[in-house]
């Protein structure tokens, strides 16, 4: 038995909300005030498993199990191994946002939604029913835009430790086994599965609490990263 793993437990924080202090920007910080923005970074992953292994079956001549096998039999039950490659992480926070047209000639400005406090951010549904019903994950309830058409430096965060996308989960298993023909020769045999158990990777959630389109509103997970 051989095995390698890693646990990565981690927080990333950032006053760049991913647009830069360029005011003119979509998501636009207040530069003037860039400790309001001080929140988890768009690269933040919290946590992070991996696992990978190795265990050749106990089985064969000198195994404890058929150990007495003749020499046509080992070659064919013995030697066998079977290998696990594991992943699973928590994805980074959700950026948040809000199509405004300011009015400051004929810009429109892209400021951060206010968060409604006391509102749970999350609707309730499980990631299944958000996408395969079409409901939103998101709750818009929790989300409320700034004044109109008032130009203002945007103190709004947009980014939120406990509003996060689909994390990650993924199973890789193979089997396999190797037979010697010279000393300087080796015949072998593996088998591999990927998503061993079929697990589906969401895509990212629309973040955007002003969009209305029934394919990707705000809260809706918009499409599938990878599905075997």
């Amino acid at each position: 038995l051989s095995f390698l793993t890693s646990y990565v437990w981690s927080k990333t924080m950032s006053n760049n909300t991913g647009g830069g202090f360029d005011i003119w920007n979509p998501g636009s910080t207040n530069k003037y005030n860039q400790s309001q923005m001080w929140t988890v970074s768009s690269s933040d992953v919290p946590q992070n498993f991996k696992l990978s292994g190795t265990y050749e079956l106990p089985i064969g001549r000198g195994k404890a199990f058929l150990k007495s096998a003749n020499t046509v039999a080992n070659q064919v039950i013995g030697g066998w191994q079977i290998g696990a490659v594991v992943n699973y992480f928590k994805n980074g926070p959700v950026t948040l946002s809000q199509s405004y047209e300011g009015g400051v000639g004929s810009e429109g400005f892209g400021l951060n939604p206010i968060r409604n406090a006391g509102v749970k951010p999350l609707s309730g549904v499980s990631l299944s029913d958000a996408f395969y019903k079409h409901m939103p994950y998101l709750n818009s309830a929790a989300f409320s835009n700034p004044p109109l058409h008032v130009y203002e430096l945007n103190n709004y965060r947009n980014k939120f430790s406990d509003i996060r996308q689909p994390g990650f989960a993924n199973e890789d298993i193979n089997i396999g086994k190797s037979w010697e023909i010279r000393e300087y020769a080796k015949l072998t045999f593996k088998a591999e599965f990927f998503n061993m158990l079929n697990r589906v990777e969401f895509g990212g959630f629309n973040g955007n609490i002003d969009s209305v389109d029934p394919n990707s509103g705000f809260g809706l997970i918009g499409n599938s990263v990878a599905s075997i």
